[in-house]
């Protein structure tokens, strides 16, 4: 007997594990459910036994006819999905729904939780009530004495409350009193420095209006300085121009002088401090650039409203350095200013050999120098004019006046700056900035 218990035991044992196991109950589960029509028949169908066992064997015949996989998803297909889905989805989606009920699980016990210490403190102080209560015990004294104690001591507080309020409004009133004569006195201050104040305002003020004065004075000698040399030039232009029965406004004569002194116009020109006759004096050459007075004499004709026929630019600028001429200026492009300086140079050939770089280059040397050649290499307007020379000087030996001396080579610059305007510039200064003996 102990033999077929034991098989029994075995037996029954490994059917409980498979049936227990998750994969195969989860499956027969999921299978018993997708067949139950099959079952159904199997159990409760017409015919008889044998004919109803036939039948389940036909529909569950998947060795005999394959496709019934297939063609049948109920039979296998689907179990193993639904299998699939409770073993590996469903217990994803069971711990998002507890991560959402987690909330309110936690809301639920903390409120359970609260009740019960309530519950407790309550049932405390109804502890504590029956044990007073008690005549046997002795905590009615020691309560009446304990709540006598409490009096004393806030009738105490209060006592001393009352005194450091009255000290406080005492203290307050006298901090008030100091402060209202503080005021008081801050008042006075501030009224007479308000006062010392209003007065060195109203002296500045009347100091600033004698430096405008002043200043609107000396503006004023300024202009009545540069007013007649400009006034000049407008006229002597004018009656150039009457004199071929051409008349320009003044508007015109004043914007072509302003134009030819560089100016972008002739208030630019007027408020110019250095637009004097004392600069006039200095002013040799005034510069011209054909392109730049094209436009600017341009702009004036179109401004008059006159035709070409009777008035132009090549008009204009010819009447403009016939005048420039009779009043003695060099009315010049760059390139003519810079042949004016060569033949100058050359008629004067000591102004080179004075150089101190020139003179150290000939003290290098044993030749009496008497001849001097110069060439222009470049001509630069920018903010002055600038002529670039080359050249060379030459002569005899000193001791021998019949052998040829050792020759000097140089390089300089000739600069007119600006004087009058942009474009009036002075008398050249000349720099030779290397030179050195030929070997």
């Amino acid at each position: 007997m102990q033999i077929l218990d034991d098989i029994w035991k075995s037996i029954t044992g490994n059917i409980k594990s498979k049936v227990t196991d998750p994969i195969i109950g989860a499956f027969v589960i999921s299978w018993s459910l997708c067949n139950w029509d099959k079952l159904a028949i199997l159990f409760w169908g017409k015919g008889s036994v044998n004919e109803r066992v036939a039948e389940f064997t036909g529909m569950m015949s998947v060795f005999n006819i394959p496709k019934l996989i297939v063609l049948d998803i109920d039979l296998f297909i689907l179990p193993v999905v639904l299998t699939g889905m409770y073993i590996f989805v469903f217990p994803w989606v069971s711990l998002w729904i507890r991560g959402i009920q987690k909330q309110n699980i936690i809301k639920q016990y903390e409120q359970v939780v609260s009740i019960d210490i309530e519950k407790s403190e309550k049932q405390k102080e109804l502890n504590k009530l029956i044990l007073r209560s008690d005549p046997e015990k002795n905590f009615l004294a020691k309560e009446v004495e304990l709540d006598l104690r409490v009096e004393e001591d806030h009738l105490t507080r209060r006592m001393h409350l009352t005194k450091y309020i009255q000290n406080k409004t005492e203290s307050s009133k006298k901090q008030l009193e100091i402060k209202s004569i503080e005021l008081e006195k801050y008042k006075i201050e501030n009224d007479s420095a308000k006062i010392d104040y209003e007065k060195k305002v109203r002296q500045e003020e009347r100091d600033k209006l004698k430096h405008q004065e002043s200043i609107a004075v000396h503006n004023a000698v300024l202009a009545s300085n540069r007013f007649p040399f400009s006034y000049g030039l407008m006229e002597s232009l004018s009656s150039s121009l009457g004199n071929d029965e051409i008349t320009i406004s003044l508007n015109g004569l004043s914007d072509c002088i302003a134009a030819v002194f560089g100016y972008d116009n002739f208030y630019s020109l007027i408020n110019d401090s250095a637009f004097n006759n004392e600069n006039s004096r200095k002013c040799i050459y005034i510069y011209h650039d054909s392109d730049y007075l094209t436009k600017r004499f341009d702009f004036i004709i179109a401004n008059e409203g006159v035709t070409s026929e009777y008035i132009n630019t090549n008009i204009i600028f010819e009447h403009v350095s016939m005048v420039m001429q009779q009043l003695g200026f060099n009315f010049l492009s760059g390139e003519s200013i810079a042949e004016k300086i060569y033949d100058d140079l050359n008629n004067n050939i000591s102004i080179i050999l004075d150089e101190p770089a020139v003179n150290s280059a000939m003290a290098e040397t044993d030749t009496i120098f008497d001849d001097v050649y110069v060439e222009i290499s470049s001509v630069i307007f920018e903010s002055t004019l600038q002529v670039a020379l080359v050249g060379n000087a030459s002569g005899t030996h000193r001791k021998d006046s019949e052998v040829h001396g050792q020759d000097i080579s140089f390089r300089g610059v000739a600069e007119c700056t600006p004087v009058l305007g942009k474009f009036g510039l002075s008398e050249y200064k000349l720099v030779i900035n290397q030179a050195s003996p030929d070997f």
